[in-house]
């Protein structure tokens, strides 16, 4: 099955067992995209696991956080300011068989195998924007410690929808893994009839 394919089934897959809760009220689908994009970024569950990191277990506790920034590709281009919503995430349980949508916090929000994650931002489009992914790892203390940065920018997102395989680098910027998404890119409905 092409990468494609696979983010298309995870999107469906995702819109089709989530019922959204804010405040303890189900939400509905407020409908199509019209003035913005939408940029969703999905652990890639079928890659088993999505993150690998050399000196770290495998069944390492990890958090992932992921951040947007202004990018140029030239430093003489003019920039616009990146316009991306603050990015969420939307966490299925499999086990509890549960969907919530979520604020990230100061790390990230943590990775379990038996839960789908999904960060999710919208913006007028995102050619400004790069995405900095942040991977924190369970600390003996109960809290998180940094492990290391991966970054997405502008120029990997090329199609609608494909499959991104981050190199993830240590603070003293050495590749110590990888980190694989999903993505599907959400364009707005261009001159939909209003009823």
């Amino acid at each position: 099955m092409c990468n494609v394919h696979v983010a298309e089934l995870l999107r469906v897959m995702f819109v089709s067992l989530c019922t959204l809760t804010a405040g303890g009220e189900k939400a509905e689908d407020e409908g199509w995209l019209l003035g913005t994009s939408e940029l969703q970024l999905q652990l890639h569950n079928s890659e088993s696991p999505p993150i690998r990191i050399d000196t770290l277990p495998d069944a390492q506790r990890y958090s992932v956080k992921v951040q947007s920034m202004n990018y140029c590709a030239k430093t003489e281009d003019v920039c616009e300011v990146c316009q991306c919503s603050a990015i969420r995430v939307k966490v299925l349980d499999r086990e509890q068989g549960s969907c919530e949508v979520r604020e990230q916090g100061e790390c990230g929000w943590p990775y379990l195998p038996h839960q789908f994650l999904e960060f999710f931002t919208e913006a007028p489009h995102f050619t400004y924007c790069a995405f900095i992914v942040d991977l924190f790892s369970a600390a003996g203390s109960g809290g998180w410690e940094g492990v290391g940065r991966a970054s997405i920018l502008p120029q990997q997102l090329t199609t609608e929808a494909g499959m991104l395989i981050l190199t993830v680098f240590s603070p003293q910027l050495l590749p110590i893994g990888t980190i694989t998404f999903t993505y599907l890119l959400v364009h707005p409905v261009r001159d939909y009839p209003s009823i």
